[in-house]
């Protein structure tokens, strides 16, 4: 998805491209972080020993382990981009896993 819609997207697949798509429209690294008066997650995931970015990393993970088993895939020619907090993702997922080049 993205900030104008799921039609890029559409298109894409219609153009015959390979294409994976997330449901949230946005991503921001301070969600259910900060305490607000009816909050009951404050500090849950700093207290647990993880962030939002570690919890996308390992998403991000799992996505490419499922992308990179099919046999349609060229799992040595994988590669990932995005904007705003896609491209985010995109620096953990490029900085850290080997499989994207």
């Amino acid at each position: 998805m993205s900030w104008r819609g799921e039609e890029g997207g559409i298109a894409a697949v219609r153009q015959i491209h390979d294409l994976i798509m997330t449901p949230w429209s946005h991503v921001y690294l301070d969600k259910s972080q900060r305490q607000n008066e009816d909050s009951v997650t404050y500090g849950g995931f700093t207290t647990a020993g993880t962030s939002w970015p570690g919890v996308f990393f390992a998403e991000d993970q799992k996505a490419l382990d499922v992308l990179c088993a099919r046999k349609d895939v060229d799992a040595n020619r994988v590669g990932c981009g995005g904007l705003s907090g896609g491209g985010m993702r995109t620096v953990f997922i490029g900085g850290l896993d080997p499989r994207i080049k």
